[in-house]
């Protein structure tokens, strides 16, 4: 729960820009791990846990065009490609732009791009065909060693039958990493706080958008001074705003 809610936390509007959340990423990871004065973090995180199961799979005979609208449509930047029901080879927005480049299917003088090429080409003559693979039980430490030794961004997620369950990114792998750093914060801020606690306020908050510590106090049945330490902890991290009103108790407020 602790990790998707980071994700989330890590992501903004589409129509953000590059810039705009690159710099947010980095503002949210500097909180998550500023202060830390260890020789090491225990990595729990497990594949399944930070990958993403919305597969958008393109088959080896898509045109090029095809594929560069799937990855605009759906925002994303690597999609397995199918044949025959197994998996041939994968396509990131690398491979487009190199593409784009070596058969000048752009023109930036004009600032036109060649139609007619992109429907002729096929996915097959984009695609990287050497793809690699991790189990969706692995850790994330098994995703981070691949990742380094390979020099590849993504790699394709399997179940223990070999069956094509999802995909995990770089990105995903240093948001994983984020919220490693963050839960064991939090065991360092106080040794009343247990995961367990965490999990279940940012549960509430993510659901609710917004909730009162007077709420909070009869469903997690904790004392109120408990609930507002697990608060600050998560609010001096930035993860969510703490509103204290003219009246009644605080409210927690996911961040915009």
């Amino acid at each position: 729960m602790i990790i998707k809610f980071i994700k989330n936390r890590l992501k903004l509007d589409k129509k953000s820009t590059d810039s705009d959340l690159s710099e947010h990423k980095k503002t949210l990871i500097t909180k998550l791990v500023n202060g830390k004065e260890r020789d090491y973090v225990p990595i729990k995180t497990m594949i399944k846990d930070i990958m993403s199961t919305d597969l958008k799979t393109l088959k080896a005979d898509d045109n090029f065009g095809y594929a560069l609208e799937l990855f605009t449509e759906y925002s994303i930047t690597g999609s397995p490609v199918i044949d025959g029901g197994k998996v041939v080879g994968i396509i990131s927005e690398t491979d487009i732009l190199r593409l784009m480049n070596q058969k000048n299917l752009s023109d930036p003088q004009k600032d036109e791009i060649k139609i007619r090429e992109l429907q002729e080409t096929k996915v097959k003559d984009v695609m990287t065909k050497n793809v690699f693979f991790v189990n969706q039980n692995d850790k994330l430490t098994d995703a981070c060693k691949i990742l380094a030794e390979k020099d590849v961004h993504r790699l394709l997620v399997l179940d223990d039958k070999k069956g094509l369950v999802g995909i995990v990114t770089m990105e995903d792998v240093m948001m994983g990493l984020s919220a490693e750093f963050f839960v064991d914060s939090i065991h360092k801020a106080t040794d009343k706080v247990i995961g367990s606690e965490i999990d279940v306020l940012i549960m509430i908050i993510e659901k609710r958008k917004s909730v009162s510590v007077d709420e909070l106090v009869k469903e997690m049945n904790l004392k109120q001074n408990h609930i507002e330490n697990l608060a600050k902890i998560l609010e001096k991290r930035g993860l969510i705003e703490i509103d204290y009103g003219i009246f009644g108790s605080p409210v927690l407020k996911v961040k915009s």
